[in-house]
């Protein structure tokens, strides 16, 4: 059991020593008063009997000092009444507690002990919180049972109120289409061969506060804790919101958070996807996917997927026309198969499905004319998909009205028109992430900048945009080209819409039209169509790992993108002035004058960072910061004197050529940034990518003369706001009065350090922090 069980006291060890590799508890069913489900006919009735528990009037228990360990998290039933749910497919799957219990969670990492602090207001002790709870629902397919013991009598007494109140609370989360779908994850272990022990507790604390805590070792993180964010008007919104995600404690006794990330448990891999739709004048699509993929590891059975809810599925088969047993709700996203028991590890899977995906918008006045959005808002919903990011071979066959223009990812590969139908097929011979279409009343124009560079095609992004906008790509691409090495492919298509944000396939963009068209007029750098071009390198060709990852893909195209600046502009002033505003964004994270909200989020979390309380901190601490976070390396690694910077560009070349047709981590970019400074660079990641503090720095300097006619440099510097001294590497620069200019670097890795220079001459000036180098605010007296 190991480090887990470190706090337990002696008498607590033989009730959780008990039966451990039980992995659930079949009841009779000649005698169970449960829910009959034969066999896997009825995948449906199945899973409305999961979702729908029933207390069982006849299993009710006293019982007291009953500790239970997951994922190294402890729950303690101190005294009170458990009774257990009616089981399903002669399988006991739930319980409800009424009475006296504590949950203690332990949090193993820095990021998400801050994390905690950030979302609950809680101060931790000991890296851990306690919560006292009077009821608990717990859902498992686990050794729940065997640690309950056989000295447990189970006996007839009626259910309360109370109970069946919070039972159909806890069931109303656990389905509702904004979580992870729990009934989901019960199905998988009761019809998977090789089960695994899942557990899932929801307890209600004293002061109508509510934690859900969540142990799956299918996940990658195995110990998940969330909480109801609008807690004022629960009982009518059920969504959960993520509050910590990690791995199992022993796991970070043997390797590195950054390691642990690049962690896969995908159960198949997704190889190809072939499809075929066809689309109408109003905006019904019919499909028909060919999905091709391999099992990973022992047999599976349950096959998870995601579709467009406004899509409809009509059938699920086999390529011998077979028919597959499935499951979705008509308003969710998420839908499981039951895969045949025969057959190897190689297998494909058609679905046909059909909806109102699409609808045709026209302005008031001429935007982009007129074209067709989605009516989810989600441009990669019209096909089945995998729940875990995965690259596979996308082929397209779109068939509509022949007077509309459809542009699509991947390389077109075959065009005909046969009277007012149009069939256009879109195919790769590499897998790609991600697949999507625009379509519209669209005229087009070429640009290219020299016969050996990229054709750019736009598809009438609006009045009089096409040109600029044509350019604009076409030298992103050049400039992208020349930093980090060409990519696989010389040919861009530029639609406007279908969605107010901007999105980049393979080959193939999506410009968000009203930032286009209506915003970014007004803006001197085109950042929004740079970030999307350079998504080609960073996102398409070199992949992230994990969520933990993702800034590899959003903070690389948005430090490329504001490249373009310098770059291709020569606005030098312009790309300072950005950075200056995003620092002063970061820094001011919600910093009012009547206090101050929570601190941005680590880059470490991703999307995490956004949560109802902190909106819109995942474009600022991903895309925002991790772009300061290149800007900073970029900086340290710049020839202050000669302004060469081959070395960071020799640098990111290599990290993008070494991982094309990658999902690379954040340690393999550590790795290389090791390589190129000569140093271990885990201490400045784990400052800036992992952490969350950003130090203050306060420098003065005095010149004083000596009596050989030289000139004594003081500089003392002070760094504040940290709870332990960063390492930085702070430029400086020297003016003289006749025009001469020195430069040079301060290593501070102490609270307070003075630095000593003997100069031939007296400057004029000295500045610190030149060149807009570090994040942290510098104040200078």
């Amino acid at each position: 059991m190991g480090e887990n069980n470190r706090h337990l006291l002696g008498m607590r060890w033989a009730l959780t020593l008990f039966s451990i590799l039980v992995f659930c508890i079949p009841v009779d069913e000649g005698k169970a008063a449960g829910i009959a489900v034969p066999g896997d006919s009825r995948l449906g009735a199945l899973y409305d009997s999961l979702s729908n528990p029933l207390p069982d009037e006849d299993k009710a228990a006293d019982l007291s000092d009953i500790l239970l360990i997951r994922g190294g998290q402890e729950i303690l039933l101190s005294k009170g009444r458990l009774r257990l749910f009616k089981p399903v497919d002669g399988k006991i799957f739930g319980a409800v507690f009424v009475g006296e219990g504590q949950f203690t969670l332990f949090i193993p990492t820095r990021s998400e002990q801050e994390e905690f602090n950030r979302q609950t207001k809680f101060t931790l002790t000991e890296k851990r919180y306690q919560w006292n709870f009077s009821r608990a629902v717990f859902w498992f397919q686990d050794t729940l049972l065997a640690e309950l013991g056989h000295g447990l009598t189970f006996t007839r007494i009626p259910i309360t109120r109370d109970e069946e109140e919070i039972v159909k609370r806890s069931g109303s989360y656990a389905t509702d289409k904004a979580n992870e779908n729990l009934v989901y994850d019960l199905l998988t272990e009761l019809r998977e061969e090789n089960p695994q022990p899942l557990f899932v507790g929801h307890f209600f604390m004293p002061d109508k506060k509510e934690i859900f805590f969540k142990f799956n070792p299918r996940s990658n993180e195995e110990v998940s804790i969330y909480r109801p964010p609008y807690e004022s008007i629960s009982g009518s919104v059920w969504w959960l919101e993520l509050v910590n995600s990690f791995h199992l404690l022993d796991e970070y006794s043997a390797r590195g958070e950054y390691e642990l990330s690049g962690e896969d448990k995908k159960r198949f891999d997704w190889e190809a996807n072939t499809l075929s739709v066809g689309i109408e004048k109003n905006g019904d699509i019919t499909g028909r996917a060919e999905v091709s993929f391999t099992e990973l590891g022992s047999r599976k059975r349950i096959f998870r997927f995601n579709l467009d809810p406004k899509l409809h599925l009509d059938s699920v088969r086999l390529p011998s026309g077979e028919p597959l047993e499935f499951h979705r709700n008509d308003d969710s996203w998420e839908g499981i198969i039951l895969l045949p028991e025969s057959g190897g590890p190689h297998r494909q899977v058609l679905f046909s499905y059909h909806g109102e995906y699409l609808w045709l918008y026209q302005g008031n006045r001429r935007l982009s004319g007129m074209f067709y959005m989605p009516r989810s808002g989600s441009a990669t919903g019209w096909y089945p998909s995998t729940t875990d990011l995965d690259r596979m071979i996308f082929d397209v066959t779109y068939t509509y009205p022949s007077d509309l223009t459809l542009v699509a990812s991947g390389h077109p590969s075959s065009d005909t028109v046969r009277g007012a139908t149009r069939t256009s097929r879109f195919s790769a011979e590499e897998p790609f992430l991600i697949s999507s279409f625009t379509l519209g009343y669209f005229e087009h124009e070429q640009f290219q900048l020299s016969d050996t560079e990229a054709v750019v095609t736009v598809y009438d992004v609006g009045d009089d945009e096409m040109e600029r906008i044509g350019k604009d790509c076409a030298n992103s691409f050049r400039l992208f080209t020349y930093l980090f090495g060409p990519p696989p492919f010389k040919e861009i298509r530029v639609t406007g819409g279908p969605l107010t944000h901007g999105q980049a396939f393979e080959e193939f963009i999506h410009l968000p039209w009203f930032d286009e068209y209506i915003g970014d007029k007004n803006k001197s750098i085109a950042i929004g169509r740079a970030h999307e071009v350079a998504h080609m390198w960073w996102g398409h060709s070199v992949g992230w790992a994990s969520y933990h990852d993702q800034w590899i893909s959003e903070a690389f195209a948005e430090y490329s993108a504001l490249l373009y600046a310098p770059f291709v502009l020569k606005k030098d002033e312009d790309f300072f002035k950005t950075l200056r505003d995003w620092k002063e964004r970061i820094n001011g994270a919600r910093k009012y004058s009547l206090g101050s909200g929570a601190q941005l989020g680590s880059i470490w979390l991703g999307y995490r960072t956004s949560t109802s309380q902190t909106r819109g901190d995942y474009s600022l601490s991903t895309y925002r910061k991790g772009a300061w976070v290149l800007h900073m390396l970029r900086m340290m690694m710049l020839d202050l004197t000669t302004r060469n910077e081959d070395a960071f560009k020799a640098m990111m070349r290599e990290f993008y050529v070494g991982n094309i047709g990658k999902d690379p981590t954040t340690g393999d970019f550590i790795r290389i940034t090791t390589k190129y400074f000569g140093f271990d660079m885990t201490p400045f990641f784990d400052q800036w990518v992992y952490g969350t503090e950003i130090p203050t720095l306060r420098c003065s300097h005095t010149v004083t003369p000596s009596p050989d006619g030289k000139y004594a440099l003081k500089i003392t510097v002070d760094q504040e706001d940290v709870s332990n001294p960063f390492l930085l590497f702070l430029p400086f620069e020297l003016r003289y009065r006749n025009g001469a200019v020195a430069r040079a670097r301060l290593k501070i890795d102490q609270q307070h350090q003075t630095f000593e220079y003997m100069l031939d001459g007296e400057p004029s000036d000295v500045k610190f922090n030149i060149l807009e180098s570090l994040l942290c605010p510098v104040e200078e007296s």
